[in-house]
């Protein structure tokens, strides 16, 4: 436990802040949570001791902007006729995941074809670079195509 103002403890498994304050005249009390860098669901629980009470108060800290981008495999082989599944990955600029997909899949080269769902379809012998895209964030991967 911390008087208010000064630096709380951290235990950082599970990472748990604790703090005491003292509510005004009208029985109100501040505190700032300040936020980590794991996005995902937490609580804050609150205690009146005096009181008996204790209320769990739930809030999620969403991922921020998409900074990342990551291709699943980022390279491969496949033979002619074979499909390739392809997965890309967005996070922030912290490794959080956004849930979202690719806007955009591209294929640099004439070996294969992949399609929105990143499933790529080798057709010629040769290397070929697929291109994820979300936004002005990208990445790429390779594949080498066997007879």
């Amino acid at each position: 436990t911390a008087p208010c103002g000064q630096e709380s403890l951290f235990t950082p498994e599970p990472r748990v802040w604790s703090t005491s304050v003292v509510s005004d005249g009208g029985g109100q009390a501040a505190v700032r949570v300040r936020l980590g860098h794991v996005a995902g669901a937490t609580h804050v629980v609150v205690t009146a001791p005096d009181l008996g009470t204790e209320v769990r108060v739930p809030y999620v800290v969403l991922p921020g902007p998409i900074a990342l981008a990551t291709i699943a495999p980022d390279d491969t082989a496949a033979f002619v006729g074979r499909p390739v599944q392809f997965r890309a990955t967005f996070t922030d600029r912290l490794w959080n995941p956004h849930p979202v997909d690719a806007d955009s899949w591209t294929v640099d080269g004439a070996g294969a074809t992949i399609d929105a769902a990143g499933v790529a379809r080798a057709t010629a012998v040769g290397r070929v670079r697929f291109t994820a895209r979300r936004g002005a964030v990208s990445a790429t991967a390779s594949m080498s195509i066997v007879p």
